[in-house]
């Protein structure tokens, strides 16, 4: 898949939610979507998977008769999942800047749609953000971000009502020039 036209899905703030919603749950029907996303309507989140599937940015993981319809399992497309590694292996400095332009950007709407929201206790909702300079080689990072992966792994999946949705975003920034 050509990396202009993923950037192009990215850009897209219905499409870019469906993205995140199945990076973090691999394998989603259209109703567990809208459980997910509930800002997007049921017609528009139905009208976006279609041209989603058509543009092979999502491919149908199994389908189910349900009541007398045929009710579809998404999943990303292969060329998904490794589009990181394509922007990386091709070390297209634009493609990856867009990549992180657009991860702001979510992160930025989430923030803001907090903040709208009437009443909100900053404290006891469980945000916040903070960032720490550290020293370290790139396998050093690497091994860092699987450490945290495993920690996080257990709260991946909800495993009980009282917990909330929450987006734990990491951004290592690339190295400055500064004198040793």
């Amino acid at each position: 898949m050509e990396i202009k036209k993923l950037l192009q899905c990215m850009k897209n703030p219905i499409k870019s939610q469906i993205v995140l919603s199945l990076y973090q749950h691999p394998v989603l029907t259209p109703q567990e979507l809208l459980e997910l996303n509930d800002s997007i309507s049921q017609a528009t989140l139905y009208r976006t998977l279609k041209k989603m599937e058509e543009e092979e940015i999502l491919e149908v993981a199994s389908k189910t008769q349900k009541r007398g319809a045929i009710e579809k399992s998404y999943k990303l497309a292969e060329s998904m999942l490794n589009f990181g590694n394509s922007v990386i292996s091709l070390n297209d400095g634009d493609a990856y800047a867009k990549m992180f332009s657009d991860f702001v950007t979510e992160l930025l709407v989430e923030f803001d749609n907090y903040s709208k929201q009437e009443p909100i206790n900053i404290a006891e909702d469980g945000s916040g953000f903070s960032a720490v300079p550290i020293y370290a080689t790139t396998d050093e990072l690497a091994v860092y971000g699987k450490e945290i992966k495993k920690i996080l792994e257990p709260a991946f999946k909800r495993t009980n009502p009282e917990q909330d949705l929450h987006t734990f975003a990491t951004i290592i920034t690339p190295p400055g020039k500064e004198k040793k």
